[in-house]
């Protein structure tokens, strides 16, 4: 095998694992942006549930959507580095089966 060719199946595979790479970040960056959004929606519906229930519009309303804002970047934080730190497991072990 010619060294063209080896350097032509370096660039391949280097170029899928960094499409791989890219695909995975744009998974991870949308399941955060959900992550995110969804607390603060499901505050916003559930105060505004129980405050037309009760009559008490808007204070079960700010206190669900002031509770979904605080608890949606925890749940993400929680996720992200769940996520990396597989997705860097996973990396080592392909090196390793590589090898």
């Amino acid at each position: 095998m010619g060294e063209d060719a080896v350097m032509s199946e370096q660039k391949q595979s280097g170029t899928a694992g960094s499409v791989r790479d890219t695909v995975w970040v744009l998974g991870v960056g949308s399941q955060a942006g959900v992550m995110l959004a969804a607390p603060v929606l499901l505050g916003l519906l559930a105060g505004y549930f129980l405050d037309k229930l009760l009559g008490t519009l808007p204070l079960f309303t700010l206190v669900f959507v002031l509770i979904g804002m605080i608890g949606g970047p925890i749940i993400v934080y929680r996720m992200v580095t769940r996520a990396v730190k597989s997705h860097l497991e996973q990396g080592k072990d392909d090196d390793a089966n590589q090898v």
